[in-house]
């Protein structure tokens, strides 16, 4: 139990980085990092939720809308995810995103 605590709580950490850097106009970086964590941890929705909003932000609707359902579809109970899925809809009108 130990184990899953401490893999959500790096999670956390690593979405607040993410957030921090998008804020700052370093999306190359998270791009970066966002990947390498992809990789490292294939099943996990936060790095397909933080891809679809960094997606979004640089303008493509549509990789940003499948990066979150991708990671719906990993984990349904993933709130961040459907609610960026949510905001996002159709067309990306609400600009209000859920890091963690």
């Amino acid at each position: 139990m130990e184990g899953i605590k401490n893999e959500k709580d790096s999670m956390y950490e690593f979405s607040l980085i993410i957030k921090h850097k998008v804020d700052l106009g370093k999306y190359d970086e998270c791009l970066e990092l966002i990947y390498k964590k992809m990789a490292e941890c294939p099943h996990d929705p936060v790095p397909h939720n933080l891809l679809g909003i960094l997606m979004e932000i640089k303008g493509n609707h549509l990789l940003a809308m499948k990066h979150l359902r991708a990671a719906w579809a990993l984990d349904p109970s993933y709130t961040p995810a459907s609610i960026n899925l949510d905001n996002m809809g159709s067309n990306g009108s609400r600009k209000l995103y859920v890091f963690s």
